[in-house]
C-alpha cells in the first residue's frame, strides 16, 4: 500500500520515507509550506513564515538516536534550524525508539504516533445523522475553523501564542485549497461549525489533518461521521486510493478503527519546549 501511494525520487534519499506513512505525509505539507533540505543522513525542515510551528521547524533523521548523540543532534539543529539556545528543539527519525533517555533527562518529551490507513472507510456504528458535512464556502467558515482549532488546543498551550500559529497555518491551508491541493470539511449543527478536518493528497493517498471537535460536542458520533463522509468525498474529488490518519492518542485510534482504519506503522520523535 505505502510504496504505491508515495512518490519517491529516483536517487537515493537522505531519509527513506517508504518506512513511515506519518513522516512521508508530513513532508507533503512541508514541501509546500517551507523548505526541505537534504543532508548526509537527515533532512532539515523549515517553515520561515510560521516559526512558532515546532513540527514545521525540525530535523528528521534516517536512523534512531544512538547513545550519546544528543549533543551532536542539538548542534545540527542550531546550524540548520535555530541557533537560539532557548528556542524549541524537535527531532524525528525513521525506525524504532532508539536511545532517548539522555534527551528526556534534559527536558525533552518523547512523541509516539501511529499511522492508520484505509482504502474503504466504513460507516460508523455510532454516527450522527443530524450534522451537515460540507467544505468551507465563506470567510466566516474559515474564521470559525480557526476559532474551533484554538478551542481544541491542548491545556498547556497559551492562547495568545497558539492563535497566531493557527492563523498562519490556516492561511497556508487556504492557499493549498485554492491550488486544488486539498480540501477542508466541517461538521455543522444548526449552522454552527462543531468539527473540522482537512484531507490533502500525496501521490494516490490522502492525509487527514488536524481532526478537531468542539469540547461541548464530543462523544456524540460527530467526529466519526465527519471522518467517514469527508473521506469518501475526498477520494472521489481527488481520485485517491488510500486515506491516512496519524494520531498520538489511544482514544482517537479507537475512533479511527471504528470507521475502517488499520494501524500501519509507528513513528517517533522528541520535542523540547522553548525555555
Amino acid at each position: 500500500m505505502t510504496s504505491e501511494a508515495i512518490h519517491h525520487p529516483a536517487s537515493t534519499p537522505a531519509v527513506d520515507l517508504t518506512r513511515s506513512l506519518s513522516y512521508a505525509s508530513d513532508l507533503m505539507f512541508h514541501r509546500h509550506a517551507g523548505e526541505v533540505g537534504e543532508h548526509d543522513g537527515f533532512l532539515s525542515i523549515r517553515t520561515p513564515d510560521n516559526p512558532g510551528f515546532w513540527w514545521g521547524n525540525f530535523l528528521l533523521f534516517g536512523q534512531p538516536p544512538g547513545a550519546g548523540e544528543r549533543i551532536s543532534w542539538e548542534r545540527l539543529f542550531e546550524t540548520h534550524i535555530d541557533a537560539d539556545p532557548g528556542g524549541h528543539r524537535v527531532f524525528g527519525w525513521i525506525g524504532e525508539e532508539g536511545e532517548t533517555a539522555d534527551f528526556i533527562a534534559q527536558g525533552y518529551t518523547l512523541c509516539v504516533c501511529t499511522a492508520l490507513a484505509s482504502q474503504r472507510p466504513l460507516p460508523p456504528a455510532r454516527g450522527n445523522g443530524l450534522i451537515e458535512v460540507r467544505s468551507y464556502q465563506s470567510e466566516a467558515d474559515w474564521q470559525a475553523a480557526v476559532e474551533l482549532q484554538v478551542q481544541c488546543r491542548d491545556a498547556g498551550m497559551a492562547e495568545d501564542a497558539y492563535r497566531p500559529f493557527k492563523q498562519a497555518q490556516f492561511a497556508f491551508y487556504r492557499r493549498l485549497e485554492e491550488k486544488a491541493l486539498g480540501r477542508r470539511y466541517g461538521a455543522f449543527v444548526e449552522g454552527k461549525l462543531v468539527a473540522d478536518l482537512g484531507i490533502y493528497p500525496f501521490g494516490t493517498a490522502g492525509r487527514y489533518n488536524n481532526v478537531c471537535t468542539h469540547p461541548d460536542h464530543r462523544r456524540q458520533g460527530i467526529a466519526a461521521q465527519l471522518i467517514f463522509e469527508a473521506g469518501w468525498r475526498a477520494m472521489s474529488a481527488m481520485t485517491l486510493q488510500t486515506l491516512v490518519i496519524v494520531t498520538d492518542e489511544d482514544s482517537t485510534q479507537r475512533l479511527y478503527k471504528s470507521v475502517g482504519f488499520i494501524p500501519h506503522d509507528v513513528s517517533y520523535g522528541l520535542q523540547r519546549q522553548p525555555r
